[in-house]
C-alpha cells in the first residue's frame, strides 16, 4: 500500500503537466527519504540500495517505479492518444457495404 500512496501523487502530477527534470529527482529523494529518511533526528540504515527497492516485486524488490520511467510512459501515452486517428474505411480497404 506505502508503494501506491508513494506513487499516485507524482503520477497525478505527471498526468496533468510537463515536469522538469529537477523536480522528478525531488520527488525521488522524497520518496527515498521515506525509505532512508531519519527517525528522532538520527538517520536511518540504508539496508539496500535504491535501485534494488525499485525492483519488481517479483524480483525481490519493493515494486516502487523510477519516477523518470513512469514521465517516459506518461510522454507515450500522450502520444499515442493524440495520434492521427485512422479511417475505419482504411482498415476494410476503403470498402464498405
Amino acid at each position: 500500500m506505502v508503494r501506491h500512496v508513494l506513487s499516485s501523487m507524482a503520477i497525478y502530477l505527471l498526468l496533468a503537466v510537463v515536469v522538469p527534470k529537477v523536480v522528478l529527482q525531488r520527488i525521488n529523494r522524497l520518496i527515498s527519504g521515506f525509505f532512508w529518511g531519519s527517525h528522532d533526528g538520527k538517520p536511518k540504515h540504508n539496508w539496500v540500495s535504491w535501485k534494488a527497492i525499485c525492483r519488481p516485486v517479483l524480483e525481490g524488490g519493493l515494486g516502487v517505479r523510477y519516477i523518470e520511467d513512469v514521465e517516459h510512459l506518461m510522454q507515450f501515452k500522450k502520444t499515442w492518444q493524440n495520434r492521427p486517428k485512422a479511417d475505419p474505411r482504411e482498415k476494410l480497404g476503403g470498402q464498405i457495404i
